[in-house]
């Protein structure tokens, strides 16, 4: 089988549908949370991704990794 695999390096607004509070910084970086205790957002890549097999149309089996940066709330 043929691996298919991709790399997100940075977001881009455009290819993304944002909910809430989410932004995308000017350097690339998804923030889906303000700095507040109630914050809530959600973030869709705008397209859709095939996971079928084209050869076979068998359903394909995929994984996802992604690196996170969770920081303290500080009060001013």
């Amino acid at each position: 089988a043929t691996e298919t695999s991709f790399n997100i390096d940075g977001f881009n607004k455009t290819n993304l549908i944002l909910q809430g509070d989410a932004i995308v910084s000017s350097n690339g970086n998804l923030q889906l949370s303000y700095n507040s205790y109630d914050s809530m957002s959600r973030a869709f890549y705008s397209a859709p991704i095939q996971i079928r097999d084209s050869t076979t149309g068998n359903v394909a089996s995929f994984d996802t990794n992604f690196t996170m940066n969770i920081r303290t709330h500080r009060q001013a």
